[in-house]
């Protein structure tokens, strides 16, 4: 690795476990020197940039690629996030640096049929080994219009960038303690609409986002900042795979998402784990995730239509996707599903946005 950067050594070898291990040995000791020595001397700051973008490389990298173990990964996540982050722009509101703001464009599909089709019950029932529940089974399909999604579950330092802007307290005491390139948890079903509405309004008002071709679409009146419909986290779950329980197939792998057998125990930063065929992060594992659909009996039954805050009664409750850090390899995969009272706060419970087309039914 010596002083080269990721791009220098790519073009003499492949970088293997080996470097990626020197990578985040050399940031471990980086990030003891702390922000301000890290800041203090130009030399310094050169070192601690050319270190982080060897640890954005190595992050998404899946074992038989070359890459580090799920826990080395994660771990790398964490130092990332004492040296800074660079996927990440502080001056748009923590949102990833790159074009569109990190929201990936899904087409529509008439064809897309969302949960798990009545014949392939047995057969997956067989893959997870455990039953298949009802709730999750439907044969009819379930077309979805064209929408964004984002790249990555909302960060620790998004969603504190929400709350220092609108002078709110976080509703628990945990929510902003991760390092900020972790997903955010710990939130409510009503604090994560909040934070849509606030990054509706980012959109629609900061001059930082003048320029932005998605902010034209908010700024245009018929695009809304939300929470996706399970439908819509379902399809991008996917990836574009059609029938396979996860989004890379049909066989589990906790190298492919942060679950319990995974060795992390705990949240990891947003994209440890390689991306589905979307580009689309932690759409599995890392935590679950809040969605803006109803609890219904059957996933065919009104097929998940999306609800708004007046509508909520008292005992409501909320789908969401995804399974997470907690569960078992078998868990988290694309319909799965369950059911949370929208005032729960959970240690493996986060959230999405979406960017959907206000002029269209929502389900």
């Amino acid at each position: 690795m010596g002083g080269q950067s990721v791009e220098e050594f790519k073009r003499q070898a492949e970088p293997g476990p080996a470097e990626w291990l020197i990578a985040l040995l050399a940031g471990m000791q980086l990030a003891e020197l702390g922000s301000g020595a890290l800041q203090a001397e130009k030399r310094t700051t050169n070192i601690a940039a050319r270190v982080a973008a060897w640890l954005v490389a190595a992050l998404p990298l899946h074992p038989r690629q070359g890459g580090l173990r799920a826990v080395q990964r994660a771990m790398a996540g964490d130092v990332l996030a004492a040296l800074g982050d660079p996927r990440f722009d502080a001056n748009h509101a923590h949102l990833p640096a790159e074009p569109g703001h990190g929201f990936v464009r899904i087409e529509a599909d008439a064809e897309f049929r969302i949960g798990t089709a009545s014949t392939q019950r047995e057969r997956i029932r067989q893959i997870i080994e455990a039953r298949v529940r009802d709730v999750e089974i439907n044969d009819a399909t379930t077309p979805t219009q064209a929408f964004y999604v984002a790249r990555y579950p909302v960060t620790v330092a998004q969603f504190g960038a929400c709350l220092q802007a609108t002078q709110t307290e976080p509703g628990a005491a945990d929510t902003l303690r991760d390092p900020p390139n972790r997903p955010v948890r710990y939130v409510s079903w009503r604090e994560s609409v909040a934070y849509c509405e606030w990054l509706q309004a980012q959109f629609q008002h900061a001059t930082e986002f003048d320029a932005s071709d998605l902010a034209a679409l908010v700024r245009s009146g018929s695009w809304q900042v939300a929470l996706p419909t399970e439908r819509e986290s379902e399809k991008a779950a996917r990836g574009g795979l059609v029938g396979q329980v996860f989004s890379w197939g049909d066989e589990p792998d906790a190298e492919r998402a942060n679950v319990g057998d995974s060795g992390v125990n705990d949240s990891s930063a947003a994209g440890c784990f390689e991306p589905n065929a979307y580009g689309l992060h932690d759409m599995l594992g890392n935590l679950c995730e809040w969605t803006s659909s109803r609890r219904v009996i059957r996933v065919a039954d009104g097929r998940g239509a999306a609800v708004s805050l007046p509508q909520l009664a008292q005992y409501d409750k909320l789908v969401v996707r995804g399974g997470s850090w907690f569960g078992s390899a078998r868990g988290a995969r694309c319909a799965w599903r369950a059911n949370l009272h929208f005032g729960v706060r959970e240690s493996d419970l986060g959230l999405r946005v979406v960017l959907r087309s206000s002029s269209v039914t929502k389900h």
